[in-house]
């Protein structure tokens, strides 16, 4: 069983099918690959702008989104270089319990105001507490004292939590506090510095600045990443400290295939699968925070228009090929319905018609295949009747020539030099003539066919030649000189014998002296070239040649000739036949020329 996919099959069965069927199929399997490309490689470009685009505006996004987060924390940091050497919070960097309560209540309302107006100013962050050494805590409003103080003592008077060290300060990463008055536990970022004292540059205590998650994820809340989009902040350990989503903080997606990425490139863009779904993950690093801001979108929202256009090209390119079809099909029928007609006309001629003739509908190839076919017609018509008479010609050579095999009164003179052998008791010379006789017609007649071999044809011109001799006793005698390698080519029977036998009527009989006969045989040039040369009274070639050369066969004179000559190039072509005849000097010659051509090919009886 052939394979589809067999390209000789396919062009086998391509090539069996009709010229309409192989015009559809070329045309309709042409359309949708081109109308394919133009559909498919634009959509493909499109869906690369469009995803470049996204990647690029999404990486502005997330620049904005780091230079505003690192602006927020910069001003944070300026807030606390302001508070340090405010002569409130020097002063209140010695102050001992000792001083009395009152002092203490004055220090708390002092500070609180200067911390307030500081976060108002601000507005980004959400508490200040200053812890002394000394033991004295102040903070602003939002925080309750106890609450820090109990949750200090548990954490032995130290920040927990990844940190980062800033130019004179530490950032906190996201942890959860709950010591703020009147509120559940928030998530804060914290920013600390030592409070020096300007007296002495002692470190005294420590500023601490708490920045709630909620106004680092208000940076980037109104950037839009399509229907389910998101943008997250890690740090470099994987654990996430800012997202829209807050059930999604403090989680740690260190082994995501896109954190995994992101932490090695940035400002870059790249299509990753994601929980069986492709995504797009863009990245920006904040390195003065150790911060990895991650966006993350659905491919299929970012190419969600896109995908509709190439719907609607897909639908036109449908449409268009549906159209095509029905305009191949009448086109295709268009065009072959000369062809089938002419077709039609051709099967008709192979019958015998010559008499019909194909329509020409046009001037294009195909009108011009009709012209030239009725032309040809025409010609063949011209052509079937030159055979038709040169047919009739032949036949009546191959009557000639059987007439030639039977020869009355040759037969008759040999039984009669037999009969008169046997009387005068030469029973010897008399067989020798019988099988000699025998011979000649057993090869003449040859089973009807009407090519024999040089060979076979040289054995009837011996066995002529045998029986002439002992009719015409010491009359002649005769020479063979031929080639070896001409023995197998095909000659018309009854071609040589013909011209001995005129040779001897004509010739010798008259001749007073003996007589020789030679006949010669060569190949020259792939052609068989033979010789009958005696030395009889001879004639006048020209004439004789001229008559040979006429295309009617009124006369008797010289039909023989004639005959043998016109067989000739019946069968072998003009170049071919009795080409030269010299008579000169006591010597004539005929030469004989056919194509050099072995019984195993070439020539038929047909």
């Amino acid at each position: 069983m052939k394979s589809i996919f067999d390209c000789s099959y396919i062009k086998r069965k391509y090539m069996d099918l009709s010229i309409r069927w192989k015009i559809n199929i070329l045309y309709i399997t042409l359309t949708i690959i081109s109308l394919g490309l133009l559909t498919t490689i634009p959509n493909k470009i499109s869906s690369g702008v469009i995803i470049d685009k996204t990647i690029q505006s999404c990486v502005q996004n997330l620049n904005l989104v780091a230079e505003n987060i690192n602006n927020r924390i910069d001003h944070a940091e300026d807030l606390s270089r302001i508070i340090v050497p405010n002569s409130y919070v020097q002063e209140v960097a010695d102050f001992s319990a000792d001083t009395g309560r009152i002092k203490k209540f004055e220090y708390d309302f002092i500070i609180k105001e200067v911390f307030d107006g500081i976060i108002q100013d601000g507005e980004f962050v959400y508490s200040i507490v200053a812890h002394f050494y000394s033991g004295n805590i102040f903070s602003s409003s939002k925080v309750d004292i106890e609450k820090y103080s109990a949750y200090m003592e548990s954490n032995n008077n130290s920040l927990k939590g990844k940190s980062i060290n800033r130019t004179g300060c530490m950032a906190y990463d996201t942890q959860k506090f709950g010591y703020y008055i009147g509120q559940s536990d928030k998530n804060v970022i914290k920013i600390t510095r030592p409070i020096i004292s300007v007296a002495d540059a002692r470190e005294v205590g420590m500023l601490e600045m708490d920045i709630l998650e909620e106004r680092i994820s208000d940076i980037y809340s109104d950037i839009q990443y399509e229907q389910s989009g998101k943008i997250i902040i890690a740090n470099n350990d994987g654990v996430i400290i800012s997202s829209l989503d807050k059930s999604e903080l403090f989680s740690n997606i260190k082994d995501k295939n896109y954190f995994q990425w992101s932490d090695r490139l940035d400002n870059q863009g790249k299509i990753l699968d994601i929980n069986g779904i492709r995504h797009l993950v863009i990245s920006k690093k904040i390195e003065s925070l150790k911060w990895i801001i991650i966006g993350i979108v659905p491919l299929s929202e970012v190419m969600a228009k896109n995908n509709r256009i190439i719907l609607i090209n897909y639908i036109i390119g449908i449409v268009c090929i549906i159209i095509s079809c029905i305009l191949v099909f009448f086109l295709s029928k268009l065009i072959t319905r000369p062809i089938i007609e002419l077709s039609e006309i051709m099967s008709l001629t192979g019958e015998g018609d010559f008499e019909i003739r194909a329509k020409e509908y046009s001037n294009d190839e195909i009108g011009l295949l009709s012209k030239k076919f009725n032309d040809m017609i025409v010609k063949i018509s011209h052509l079937v009747d030159k055979i038709y008479e040169e047919q009739r010609s032949k036949r009546k050579y191959e009557l000639a020539a059987l007439q030639e095999q039977i020869k009355p009164h040759f037969l008759y003179n040999t039984l009669d030099s037999i009969s008169a052998l046997v009387q005068l008791g030469q029973l010897n010379e008399g067989l020798s003539m019988l099988k000699s006789l025998s011979l000649f017609y057993k090869i003449s007649l040859s089973k009807g066919r009407t090519l024999i071999t040089v060979e076979e044809e040289l054995n009837i011109v011996k066995s002529y030649l045998e029986i002439q001799e002992m009719r015409f006793k010491d009359k002649f005698v005769y020479f063979f000189e031929i080639d070896k390698d001409i023995l197998i080519s095909q000659i018309i029977k009854l071609t040589i014998q013909p011209l001995i036998e005129n040779s001897i009527y004509h010739g010798l009989r008259e001749c007073r002296y003996k007589g020789v006969i030679r006949i010669k045989g060569i190949l020259i040039e792939n052609k068989v070239v033979i010789s009958i040369i005696d030395n009889g009274k001879g004639f006048d070639g020209s004439i004789l040649y001229d008559e040979l050369s006429r295309n009617d066969n009124s006369g008797k004179s010289y039909f023989g000739l004639r005959s043998i000559n016109e067989r000739l190039k019946l069968y072998f072509g003009n170049e071919y036949g009795i080409k030269r005849i010299n008579s000169e000097e006591g010597l004539t010659e005929i030469i004989v020329v056919i194509p050099y051509q072995s019984d195993r090919g070439g020539y038929s009886d047909d």
